[in-house]
């Protein structure tokens, strides 16, 4: 529940107020409450499904209106700035909660084999391509407090401890490796629909082929025992 200073100007009845006509007490129950504060969790989770219904209906960040947001999400507006401070902070916060569900479906990928991993990877992001045209639209927008790869710390633990386990060849920079496979998964779901029409095929179709490519590309940096 959000604190006193959150709520809009009015939103709390005094306690004068209330026991001033005690011949209307419905009613006063009733206009209670009406005016009590929102709550902040469902009201910032309002806020983020609103704000990427709009991108994904609009598709520009500079565009996003902060009142249509509200109004999508049916609140003030000033609780956006009340909760977020900027457009930016939404967007960013709805990506965030957006990467932490596609994480709960993939599930733990701590034991499973790279190929594997980045195969699921490539088609659980596929089928929330949205999350990628948005991490780029906070790219393009320069915003600074961007984190553009998901969960980097996990896993880059889960690429030191598979390189310890002799999963990747001792040269391999894998770091670099991380910054290579999210530049190539998030570049491709922003280009794929457009490059599809242009090739003439389904999108599933060039889906497929392109995994295919990225498992060849990566093989080689595998040692033989995968």
């Amino acid at each position: 529940m959000a604190d006193a200073s959150s709520a809009p100007e009015g939103a709390t009845p005094s306690t004068e107020e209330a026991q001033t006509d005690g011949t209307d007490g419905g009613g006063a129950a009733a206009r209670s409450r009406r005016r009590r504060r929102p709550d902040r969790a469902v009201t910032e989770a309002a806020l983020r499904q609103a704000a990427l219904r709009l991108l994904d209906r609009d598709g520009v960040l500079t565009g996003l209106s902060l009142q249509d947001v509200a109004d999508e999400a049916g609140v003030n507006r000033g609780l956006i700035h009340h909760y977020f401070g900027s457009r930016r902070t939404l967007v960013r916060s709805a990506l965030d909660h957006e990467m932490v569900e596609l994480a709960k479906k993939a599930g733990d990928q701590s034991a499973v084999n790279p190929m594997h991993r980045g195969a699921r990877s490539f088609r659980t992001l596929a089928s929330e391509s949205r999350l990628a045209e948005i991490v780029m639209l906070l790219a393009l927008d320069r915003d600074e407090q961007l984190h553009p790869i998901p969960y980097y710390e996990e896993v880059m633990e889960i690429l030191r401890a598979e390189q310890e386990a002799g999963v990747w060849h001792d040269d391999v920079d894998v770091q670099a490796l991380l910054a290579v496979w999210v530049s190539l998964l998030f570049g491709y779901l922003m280009l794929r629909e457009p490059m599809a029409r242009q090739m003439g095929m389904p999108v599933k179709s060039l889906d497929a082929r392109t995994l295919t490519t990225i498992g060849r590309l990566f093989d080689p940096l595998l040692e033989a025992e995968k």
